[in-house]
């Protein structure tokens, strides 16, 4: 199952929202600003990035300009307490099941989460429509 976490009136969770409907991907979506992430959830969260805090982290955001921290002193422990306390601090939308994340919406990176067995039929059916087209009329 494919978790959303969003923030009300944005136009990029709106259309990972639509991405995932479109694809028949079962998710359940979390307004992250009402229902916050335990320190359990954003280090969970964190395991699976690729870049760390450059990944999670919305420096451009509200909460990030009115903590005026200095990041790099901060322990691990208490960046993942900050950002469970300050949701508008994660990257929004964010989308992750047990093997994936993607941060922001990106069409192309979205197709992660389409299941191996759909991409392959999915493949298979461009296939059939590529030879169709090559195929002389006869």
């Amino acid at each position: 199952m494919v978790t959303l976490l969003t923030a009300p009136g944005r136009a990029s969770c709106q259309k990972a929202k639509k991405w995932l409907q479109d694809h028949c991907i079962p998710f359940q979506e979390r307004n992250i600003l009402a229902h916050p992430l335990s320190v359990h959830e954003v280090k969970e969260i964190f395991r699976k990035t690729e870049k760390g805090t450059d990944d999670i982290v919305a420096t451009r955001s509200k909460d990030f300009q009115a903590l005026n921290i200095d990041w790099n002193t901060l322990t691990m422990q208490e960046l993942f307490q900050l950002m469970s306390k300050y949701p508008g601090l994660v990257r929004k939308p964010l989308l992750y099941d047990d093997n994936h994340l993607q941060v922001g919406y990106s069409n192309e990176d979205m197709r992660q989460f389409i299941p191996k067995s759909t991409r392959s039929s999915y493949l298979q059916e461009a296939k059939t429509r590529l030879l169709a087209k090559e195929a002389p009329n006869g």
